[in-house]
């Protein structure tokens, strides 16, 4: 694992499984999947020879957490193709660190979402609050390799698309 690769967390917990079920109605490939992501982060700098920083958006906002690189329960991605360098990494994370958590976002989604199937477009309210995938597509953006469109909500099914499919 490097700077700047995207790890993605294998989904658990009821809020997951009703979630993970409501959209596997609408997307057959996410259905099928043995191996659901759910939890998105970014990888920053190693800690120990078993432990890797991390940055990612929870409940407490965005900020640092630490990855136990034992736990088989994660997927790691390198997604660009150099390490990002600490020092952009840092300039990149001062106007994201301490940030809160986008707990509207999951309405906006389900909003968006329906506004495809239905009308074939989509909308995303750009705030300064993020959600962790949302976090992880900001990063990707602003380093020059897009996870997916601006103007969509970074869901798991995208992302985990988008990161297999290099």
């Amino acid at each position: 694992m490097r700077t700047g690769d995207v790890i993605v967390f294998k989904g658990s917990g009821p809020v997951f499984q009703v979630l993970s079920c409501l959209l596997g109605l609408f997307d057959k490939l996410w259905r099928k999947r043995k191996w659901k992501p759910w939890h998105a982060a970014i990888a920053y700098e190693q800690e120990t020879a078993h432990t890797f920083k991390i940055v990612d958006s929870t409940e407490q906002g965005v900020g640092f957490n630490f990855l136990d690189l034992n736990r088989t329960d994660y997927k790691s991605f390198e997604w660009f193709d150099e390490p990002i360098s600490m020092s952009a990494f840092n300039r990149w994370l001062y106007d994201y660190f301490g940030k809160p958590y986008d707990y509207d976002a999951y309405l906006g989604t389900a909003i968006s979402f329906f506004m495809k199937r239905i009308f074939g477009t989509t909308m995303r309210i750009v705030d300064k609050q993020y959600y962790c995938t949302e976090l992880v597509a900001e990063f990707c953006r602003y380093f020059g390799k897009p996870l997916q469109p601006q103007n969509e909500y970074p869901m798991p099914n995208i992302v985990i698309k988008a990161l297999e499919n290099g």
